[in-house]
């Protein structure tokens, strides 16, 4: 049986949170930096992946203001 985990990450920029749920055992070995999230969460969208980065590093931007920022 699998688990889950909730991963949460907050838009620096509008102060939005997001949350994505993820595979416990490969939320854990991406926090040990095991592998790249590409490869840990190859089926996850590239939003989920990023929501993933944000939590580990503390820095989220969030789809849509990461579109203000590049403009």
């Amino acid at each position: 049986m699998s688990t889950e985990t909730p991963v949460d990450a907050t838009c620096r920029m509008c102060d939005t949170q997001y949350v994505a749920t993820v595979s416990s055992a490969m939320y854990t070995r991406f926090m040990n930096r095991d592998r790249a999230v590409q490869r840990l969460f190859p089926k996850e969208t590239p939003d989920v992946r990023e929501i993933l980065l944000g939590h580990r590093s503390g820095y989220y931007l969030c789809p849509e203001c990461w579109v203000e920022e590049e403009e």
